[in-house]
């Protein structure tokens, strides 16, 4: 059953980003799309490379209201960069941080570094299995990370990877 969820979520992964990126809606075009991701899905697990971390991407419910929380905050922290830079006296205060994370999945670990790099003013170092090495900006900027109010919000996938 659990391979059958798998594949099915590839699937549909699979052809909404077809759809996605080609925008066309015509029957003949529709049906090779369709086609062409079950092809995909097909040699996939025929390569015996559907794993455990690939469904969920496709299928969660939480990745839309993660995508315009990271929007508004990448906003917020672009702002806050920009108030730096511009103030005749700059409240910069650099910061070098290791956060204990407890993502369990690597996709889960890797959205949250890759999370911190695309808000202005903080970027990942390095990650490992329990912790993310990362430098900010400002006292601010660390404040919110330390907090843990990023890794609350980005999804993690349980994986045990």
């Amino acid at each position: 059953m659990r391979t059958l969820k798998h594949t099915l979520s590839l699937y549909i992964g699979l052809f909404v980003l077809w759809l996605l990126l080609s925008g066309q809606f015509s029957p003949l075009l529709l049906i090779l799309g369709l086609f062409s991701a079950g092809l995909t899905t097909l040699l996939v697990r025929r390569m015996e490379r559907l794993d455990n971390e690939l469904y969920p991407l496709a299928l969660s419910p939480r990745l839309p209201g993660y995508w315009l929380w990271l929007l508004k905050e990448i906003v917020v922290a672009n702002f806050a960069v920009i108030r730096c830079i511009c103030q005749p006296r700059l409240r910069l205060s650099p910061r070098h941080l290791v956060l204990l994370t407890q993502m369990r999945s690597d996709v889960g670990r890797t959205i949250l570094a890759n999370s911190i790099t695309l808000t202005p003013g903080t970027v990942t170092l390095s990650v490992d299995a329990k912790s993310v090495e990362v430098h900010a900006l400002t006292s601010r900027a660390s404040t919110l990370l330390m907090d843990g109010q990023m890794e609350r919000h980005v999804p993690d996938f349980g994986g045990t990877s």
